[in-house]
């Protein structure tokens, strides 16, 4: 572009005006041209010092970051997986509950300890397999919903700040208590196709009105199970399901005290060896 510059002439004594070609370089560099020759050279030299400043202050914080940290650190463990989940069971046979108890069950696979505000919100699917045509148009399904309430006093929560708190290599387990009733309220040891081969054994005496009495347990033939499920443990994390377990068990129907004088129900878990152990 074309810009007016003016100068002072010593032979008239005038200013008179003059023109010349203003580039990006004399923008940047050569704007001082139309002062004397020394001052250009000394804003030549003066940018120059500049330069050289910038430059080893520039070197010196390359230094400062390399040699800042007495020690390297280690590298970080960063799992593509952060949780393990798995499932698990256990039959809950006790004189308050007779059930089974389906734990969800998330390991923390990160180097470090994991903190945050719980935020569970998951589902479990625990279907009774039986074939359909011994049962009808019954649900075989009970569809669990899992919240804050399914870590079930777990001492890696704390409960009045909601913080859950999930050490590097270490479980949170979250419990769900099925009784055996489907999502339409069907009470499936009740079902003909469930206890149809039940077994009586085990001779317990109680008192009836003052008087002893004889009762039996009721071992009911083997029945099988499949549970799946999902879970997110905080609002940054994603849903994770868990593989799917089956497992089978043989119902115990207790009409009193489930012990009592009955030592063989001690172990419910092995319910199904106890069942094929009776005549």
């Amino acid at each position: 572009m074309t810009k007016e510059k003016f100068k002072t002439d010593e032979k008239y004594g005038q200013v008179r005006p003059y023109k010349y070609k203003v580039s990006m370089d004399d923008c940047a560099i050569n704007r001082d041209s139309h002062l004397p020759a020394s001052s250009s050279s000394d804003n030549r030299s003066m940018k120059r010092n500049v330069g050289v400043v910038c430059f080893l202050a520039a070197f010196m914080l390359s230094l400062l970051s390399i040699f800042s940290c007495d020690e390297v650190l280690p590298a970080r463990n960063d799992p593509s997986q952060l949780f393990t989940t798995s499932l698990s069971w256990v039959y809950d046979f006790s004189r308050s509950n007779n059930g089974y108890i389906i734990k969800f069950i998330l390991k923390n696979n990160y180097s470090e300890a994991i903190q945050a505000k719980a935020a569970i919100d998951g589902e479990l699917t625990i279907e009774w397999l039986i074939d359909r045509m011994l049962i009808g148009e019954i649900s075989t399904i009970r569809t669990a919903k899992l919240t804050n309430a399914n870590l079930n006093g777990s001492p890696l929560y704390d409960g009045s700040k909601g913080i859950l708190t999930i050490p590097s290599g270490a479980s949170v387990t979250l419990w769900y208590y099925w009784n055996l009733k489907t999502d339409d309220s069907t009470t499936i040891y009740m079902q003909p196709a469930f206890n149809g081969s039940r077994k009586y054994n085990c001779q317990a005496t109680v008192w009836v009105n003052g008087v002893p009495a004889s009762v039996s347990r009721w071992f009911f033939c083997p029945q099988a199970y499949r549970v799946s499920g999902y879970v997110r443990l905080f609002e940054q994390t994603a849903h994770m399901h868990a593989p799917e377990m089956k497992f089978s068990s043989c119902y115990i129907y207790p009409y009193v005290d489930p012990y009592g004088s009955c030592e063989i129900v001690r172990d419910p878990q092995r319910s199904c060896e106890l069942y094929y152990s009776l005549p």
